[in-house]
């Protein structure tokens, strides 16, 4: 329940799934209005692709190191945005693509740097 005197709340997508819905009500007391169409809770945001993605070898340490970069298009009007997720893939002899790990990545970064050293195949 949200009191009379506030019109505003917040929900994060990390804690709700994307295709969340919500319906507005009146109350008092007991006694209920009927309610607004659900509406999708997300639906006005158009997640894109980052884009700009570059890798680049360098050596760090002796190491061969990736250093992976990129350009998140998804910049909301406060100037934050969601964080890219980058899945780490290893394919097998047979040709199929096994997930080794997901990383990620805050808005307010643009690139990562990944060592072989780090234990990748």
């Amino acid at each position: 329940f949200i009191s009379y005197a506030e019109t505003e709340a917040s929900f994060k997508s990390s804690e709700l799934p994307w295709n969340t819905k919500f319906t507005l009500q009146s109350a008092v007391g007991d006694n209920r209005g009927p309610e607004s169409e659900p509406l999708d809770l997300f639906s006005e945001l158009d997640l894109d692709p980052p884009g700009d993605i570059s890798v680049t070898p360098e050596i760090v340490d002796e190491a061969l190191t990736a250093v992976i970069s990129w350009n998140n298009p998804n910049v909301f009007e406060d100037m934050t945005g969601p964080p890219v997720k980058i899945k780490l893939w290893d394919e097998t002899e047979e040709g199929k693509m096994e997930l080794i790990e997901e990383i990620i990545i805050p808005n307010d970064e643009n690139q990562i740097r990944i060592s072989l050293d780090e234990g990748y195949p």
